[in-house]
This record gives structure tokens, C-alpha cells and sequence, in this order.
């Protein structure tokens, strides 16, 4: 007992589908990342935050065709203020670090003085490459906002497509002396 051109579930028990073509009431077709485990999807949207500004726009006509209706079916995930002691942490100036950027693993390389940790209690987040917590962060030069910081350290960590030369790039760029990164930022936002 099937349904000609439609999709359902062996029991019938699954929602249907309403997308491009209200008329039908179920779609022949699954979109593949549909097919992947929460968590996967989950991470795919958030890696795409990671990708420099230009690729991300070369790759929007490809998102086009594979998405025409510009459709998601993701869902908005509570923040790192549910987690016991982000609160606090944030209190003391410092911010989370999934708050500022995809690249969550620039807080890996952050300078100790200048970042905190509170053990993660989001399932969804355990498996991430954060060891299990949830890192917070503040700029490492007194007077920056993090704007400003993250528009230096983009200048110099995009040229870089490694992901552990980004890392390093990282990590270099926060341990400058204040002056150099001040001279830096100046020349990065000329360049915007």
C-alpha cells in the first residue's frame, strides 16, 4: 500500500511534508542533509559562520540550487546562559565564545589571563572540540572591544585555509605586543 509519487513513513505516523508545492501533501524527495543525524546538521550550520566572507558569497548561487526556497529546518538551540556559571563568568567581562564566532576553537589558543571556562551541560555541545566546556572570553589589550579584535584577527587568520595554521595564526596575533596590534587594526580596517 503505497502512495504514488509521495512520501510517508512504512506506519503513516510521520508528519507530512508542505514545501514548495502546497498542493501536494507530501514530497517524493528528502534534501540530503535531512537524511543526517541533529547534531551533524546542527554543526553544518554553525560551521558555515566559520567560512571567510568571500567564499561563503561564492558559494550562495550553489545554495540557490540546492535550496531555492531558502527553507531551513533547523531550530533555535538555547544559549550558553543556561549553563550553570556563564552568568557569573560573564559578570567578570567576558563572553562566550560561540556568541562571537563558527571558529569556536580560537578559544583553545586564547591567552589564559584573558579566557574562562564553566563545564558544559548542553547534550548538543558535548561533542564538540571544546573539551566539554563552555569557553569565555575577553579582548586581551585593555580598552579593545571585541569588534575590534575580531576585525584584526580575521585579517590575518583568513589568509590562512590549514585549520591548525589558523590556530597558530590565532595565536600569534592575540600574544602582539598592543602597539603592533593597533598598527595592524589600522592597516585591516583600511582594508574593509
Amino acid at each position: 500500500m503505497g502512495v504514488r509519487g509521495g512520501w510517508r513513513s512504512p506506519r503513516n505516523d510521520q508528519p507530512r511534508y508542505f514545501a514548495l508545492q502546497q498542493s501536494r501533501r507530501s514530497r517524493s524527495w528528502r534534501r540530503p542533509w535531512e537524511l543526517a543525524p541533529e547534531p551533524v546538521q546542527r554543526a553544518a550550520l554553525r560551521s558555515w559562520g566559520a567560512l571567510p566572507g568571500p567564499v561563503r558569497h561564492a558559494l550562495g548561487p550553489l545554495g540557490d540550487v540546492i535550496n531555492r526556497g531558502h527553507t531551513t529546518t533547523s531550530e533555535m538551540m538555547p544559549g550558553p546562559s543556561i549553563v550553570p556559571g556563564v552568568d557569573a563568568v560573564r559578570a567578570e567581562g567576558f563572553t562566550p565564545i560561540e556568541e562571537l564566532t563558527g571558529f569556536v576553537e580560537v578559544a583553545l589558543v586564547w591567552p589564559e589571563a584573558h579566557r574562562r571556562t564553566v563545564p558544559e551541560t548542553r547534550e548538543w555541545w558535548l561533542d564538540e572540540p571544546l573539551d566539554g566546556k563552555v569557553w569565555l572570553v575577553r579582548p586581551p589589550w585593555r580598552g579593545w572591544s571585541l569588534d575590534e579584535l575580531f576585525i584584526l584577527l580575521w585579517s590575518v587568520v583568513d589568509q590562512q585555509r590549514d585549520e591548525e595554521a589558523r590556530l597558530e595564526a590565532a595565536r600569534t596575533v592575540l600574544r602582539w605586543p598592543e602597539d603592533l596590534a593597533a598598527e595592524r587594526l589600522a592597516v585591516a580596517r583600511a582594508a574593509l
